[in-house]
C-alpha cells in the first residue's frame, strides 16, 4: 500500500522531497531494481502537468530523491494538485511508492 504524503511546492522555488524506501515490514527495498516515474496532474482524471526528477541518492539505504526546478514550478498556478510515485519492475509490475495532495504556494519575487 502506498503511502500518503502530502506536500507543499513554492512557485519559482526548487522543490525536494527524499524518500526511504521499505516493504509492508519495514525492511529497506532494492532501489535499483525499479525504474521510477512521478507525475503531478491538476486531478486524478487529468494529463500530467509535470513529471518530478527521481535520483537514487543512497542505494545500500533505499533512499530515493524527487524534484523539481525552479523553472519548472514557476510554471505552476498556486491550487492544490494530485501526485503519485510508481516503481516499475523489470517483469513488468507496477508498486505505487507514494501519493498525496501538493499546495503550490504562490510566489511573491
Amino acid at each position: 500500500m502506498a503511502s500518503y504524503i502530502n506536500i507543499n511546492i513554492d512557485q519559482g522555488a526548487s522543490f525536494a522531497l527524499q524518500m526511504t524506501l521499505s516493504d509492508e515490514q519495514g525492511n529497506l527495498i532494492d532501489v535499483g531494481q525499479y525504474a521510477f516515474t512521478a507525475m503531478l496532474r491538476q486531478n486524478y482524471n487529468r494529463d500530467p502537468i509535470l513529471e518530478f526528477h527521481i535520483d537514487i541518492t543512497d542505494h545500500l539505504n533505499s533512499q530515493i530523491e524527487m524534484s523539481l526546478t525552479p523553472p519548472q514550478t514557476a510554471t505552476l498556478k498556486a491550487g492544490v494538485y494530485v501526485w503519485d510515485i510508481i516503481g516499475l519492475l523489470p517483469n513488468g509490475d507496477v508498486a505505487r511508492i507514494a501519493q498525496g495532495q501538493a499546495e503550490v504556494i504562490e510566489g511573491v519575487t
